[in-house]
């Protein structure tokens, strides 16, 4: 039957932004173009468009913004298939910092 692939981010910080990708195959593997898909965030963080059209490559991209921390569970439907994905929203704010040169 029809496949739908996610590409995308596992995890990411609160109040950004990642883009994701999906491709809709049918059984042979074959891009299915011009199908309607559906969109879903379980914290109600934006998609973006909320109900993209697969291009002529059977490709859709969206853009996500994490406005909610936790864990989101994104569904995708489009031509009777599903696809999921959790993706770990980060309220922390954390970076990396080198200590000064000859406090170390």
């Amino acid at each position: 039957g029809t496949r739908l692939v996610f590409s995308g981010p596992s995890a990411m910080q609160l109040g950004n932004t990642a883009q994701l990708s999906l491709q809709l195959l049918d059984s042979r593997g074959n891009a299915v173009p011009g199908i309607p898909v559906t969109t879903s965030s379980s914290l109600g963080n934006t998609i973006s468009p909320a109900s993209p059209t697969t291009n002529s490559q059977g490709s859709a991209t969206l853009d996500y913004t994490a406005n909610a921390s936790g864990s989101d569970t994104l569904s995708f439907t489009a031509a009777g298939a599903a696809a999921s994905t959790v993706l770990t929203i980060s309220g922390e704010d954390f970076a990396f910092i080198d200590p000064a040169t000859g406090t170390a």
